[in-house]
């Protein structure tokens, strides 16, 4: 018999059992423990020594360090080198053209007569979407035709003024330059094109050489490109092999004005074929890593980053540049930041990655670790950089020392071309030209067709 006194503790637990399963059931607002995250895939400890950006549909550009893997605790010199290729078009919405034309004394003869007949048919191949301007200098600049439109009628005045051009007096190129880069940067067209023709050395004005490349790096910071183009033996051909450097223009010496038609022309031809306007590459340096001087363009540090001004590159065309750099040996990591700049038309495009290079024990991953494309261009950055120190002993009339190391070059590179076919097409280039140069009468000339091989190399 069921005894309340003797199973009472037992009958209560029952009640309040019974009783908890029939309270509603109400679920908890508390949330959850989130699932545990999966485990993070290993971080990669390989060098990053060739990487790509894109810059839209409309360029690439292709960015590597001479070896991935360097050795432990050594200093040591890195190159880095960029290469920007135009791939597409920009749609075409108008150039702007400034004619900067020597008319000193030096000119007078066939070279003016030259002068006026290929700027003339320049001026002829533009269209109504174009601008046009007139710069001449002799002993001072003149702006003969201020910034317009390439209609009927701006071409016809632009014409009136080439066929009345006359040579005499100095050569004020500081003058000249500087009327025709205020001209360019009035136009809001999204191509600024400077083309400077000029026989003779400054005479008049501000005559020092940095002054006068100055003002061509400073025209590419507002996206003003400058062409040059060096007509005759007496052509400071260093001086405008500079300028176009700087600027990111174009740089032909003309021997006669005979073909300067067709330097012209095809200069024009560029303007309509551009991927990619005012082209800047921004790498910036890591602690154990320092700047010491870049090829084939200009590099200017600013609060541990290199920024190169590239300019416009054309559809099919390559832009290239090597920088040199020295390591200090104490970082295991080197990381470096390439940022691309450019635009099509007003349109902004950019593109990031990063270069990594580490240390290795293994002096074999060391060596195999090189990087071919990188390293050819290097000996092309270095052999156009003794080019051009040739070429300024020609200059000087040191026709022995010039020959020499012409002669040097190009043994040099045949010897890199025999395990390096990509170098081959230099070495011949360079043999020609270490057989001809010191053969020409014409010093002057010679010297100035060895500046134009020295730009060429790395473009």
């Amino acid at each position: 018999m069921f005894s309340l006194h003797r199973h009472g503790p037992l009958a209560g637990c029952l009640v309040l059992s019974a009783a908890a399963l029939l309270i509603p059931f109400k679920p908890s607002h508390q949330t959850p423990p989130d699932p545990p995250h999966p485990p993070r895939p290993p971080v990669s400890l390989q060098p990053r020594s060739d990487i790509t950006l894109q810059l839209g549909a409309n360029a690439q550009v292709h960015a590597g360090l001479s070896q991935g893997w360097l050795p432990p605790n050594t200093p040591q010199t890195l190159e880095l080198a960029l290469d920007v290729t135009g791939q597409t078009a920009a749609p075409s919405s108008g150039r702007s053209l400034v004619l900067c034309i020597d008319r000193s004394g030096s000119m007078s003869g066939p070279n003016i007569q030259h002068a006026r007949h290929a700027a003339a048919q320049l001026v002829s191949s533009l269209t109504d979407q174009d601008e046009i301007a007139l710069i001449t200098f002799s002993t001072r600049p003149s702006v003969d035709l201020p910034l317009r439109k390439a209609d009927a009628a701006g071409k016809h005045q632009a014409l009136q003024l080439i066929g009345g051009m006359e040579a005499r007096g100095g050569t004020h190129v500081s003058g000249g330059l500087s009327a025709a880069i205020r001209e360019a940067e009035q136009s809001t067209l999204a191509i600024r094109r400077i083309v400077v023709l000029s026989d003779g050395v400054p005479t008049e004005g501000d005559v020092r050489t940095h002054v006068i490349v100055g003002m061509g790096e400073k025209a590419s910071h507002t996206g003003v490109v400058v062409s040059t183009f060096g007509v005759g033996s007496q052509s400071p051909g260093g001086l405008m092999e500079r300028i176009a450097t700087v600027s990111g223009g174009n740089f032909r010496f003309i021997r006669d004005g005979g073909t300067l038609r067709g330097a012209l022309a095809a200069e024009l031809d560029a303007t309509s074929r551009v991927a990619v306007q005012a082209v800047m590459l921004s790498v910036r340096l890591p602690q154990g890593a320092t700047f010491r001087r870049a090829s084939g363009a200009t590099a200017q540090l600013d609060q541990g980053a290199l920024n190169i001004r590239m300019g416009d590159v054309p559809v099919g065309e390559t832009r290239h540049v090597v920088l040199t750099l020295a390591t200090s040996g104490t970082s295991s990591e080197l990381t470096f930041p390439v940022q691309a700049f450019a635009r099509v038309g007003a349109t902004p495009l950019q593109a990031s990655d990063a270069l990594v290079a580490r240390t290795s024990n293994n002096a074999a991953e060391v060596a195999s670790s090189v990087v071919t494309w990188v390293r050819d261009q290097q000996d092309l950055a270095q052999a156009s950089e003794e080019v051009r120190e040739a070429a300024g002993e020609l200059e000087r009339g040191d026709k022995a020392s010039g020959g020499r190391r012409l002669a040097e070059v190009a043994t040099a590179m045949e010897k890199k071309a025999a395990s390096q076919p990509a170098l081959a097409p230099a070495a011949r280039k360079l043999r020609s030209l270490a057989d001809e140069a010191p053969k020409d009468a014409d010093q002057g000339a010679a010297a100035n067709i060895v500046h134009q091989n020295a730009f060429d190399m790395m473009r």
